[in-house]
């Protein structure tokens, strides 16, 4: 909600979660509480999209966003997808470019 998404049912929340192929979150460790959050998914052999790519506000500018996408995309290349592709909001694509 602070980065703009709407408010979502936590059970469909769950549900997501549970159909995504690669999940990965920075936790900033003095407060135990996710900071920076994205997940993919796709087919697991060739193809992925990813999603809901989210730094708190509070994190911005640091760099988080950026470490989430290199990272996302280092570990679907390890499982050997090479199509990915992004979902995201028109309004922050000058941020992946």
């Amino acid at each position: 909600v602070a980065v703009g998404f709407p408010k979502r049912d936590p059970e469909k929340i769950r549900v997501a979660l549970e159909n995504t192929e690669s999940l990965l979150w920075v936790e900033y460790l003095r407060t135990r509480r996710p900071v920076a959050f994205a997940r993919a998914t796709g087919d697991g052999v060739f193809n992925a999209i990813i999603w809901d790519v989210v730094v708190d506000p509070s994190f911005q500018g640091v760099g988080l966003g950026k470490a989430v996408m290199e990272r996302m995309i280092s570990e679907l290349l390890e499982k050997g997808i090479v199509n990915i592709a992004l979902y995201s909001e028109p309004r922050v694509l000058g941020f992946y470019r």
